[in-house]
């Protein structure tokens, strides 16, 4: 995907996280990151993804990516209201822990609006 022109400076705290926890081992070398976020804004927005970096058990950035949204499509989240966003890790990859700086909503990713975090996420499992 395009990344997306943040044409306006970043709106604070429209969506954040809320939780992340491992929440099943899936086998095969493989488990489950349940990340929550939650709609802060007063009206409904689609999420897109938001920003994570994996860390080591040091707390040292060992990845960074852009996490979107399953099938990168855009899911309505109504004031107040969570959604949780499976991820899929991998035991070799020796993730300890995430943290997460903003994140994305609107119609599509090429013309998403990023929303920074008043403070970064980060939870160490």
């Amino acid at each position: 995907p395009q990344a997306p022109n943040y044409s306006e400076p970043a709106q604070k705290d429209v969506f954040t996280i809320v939780n992340a926890q491992k929440t099943k081992e899936l086998g095969y070398g493989f488990w489950e990151l349940g990340v929550t976020v939650q709609n802060n804004s007063d009206a409904a927005k689609n999420f897109l993804g938001f920003q994570i970096d994996e860390l080591d058990a040091e707390g040292n950035i060992i990845n960074s990516y852009m996490s979107y949204n399953k099938n990168s499509m855009p899911t309505v989240v109504e004031p107040g209201q969570q959604l949780t966003i499976p991820l899929t890790e991998a035991h070799e990859d020796n993730i300890a822990g995430i943290q997460s700086r903003y994140c994305e909503w609107g119609d599509d990713i090429s013309t998403a609006t990023r929303s920074d975090y008043s403070q970064p996420f980060k939870v160490m499992f």
